[in-house]
């Protein structure tokens, strides 16, 4: 005995609309990472500065 369920889709993305989603999603994770890293080294210098004195 076979039980099937019909699920209703309730909208559809095309191959486009997820290509727009997929390249803001990239270029989101781009900015933060090169965020971190811009702060990580600002933080790195301060910490880790040797003085000439």
């Amino acid at each position: 005995m076979a039980y099937y369920f019909l699920v209703e889709i309730p909208g559809y993305i095309d191959p486009g609309s997820m290509m727009a989603i997929l390249t803001l999603l990239m270029g989101v994770i781009a900015g933060v990472g090169m965020t971190l890293k811009l702060y990580w080294n600002k933080l790195k210098l301060k910490l880790f500065h040797k003085d000439s004195n």
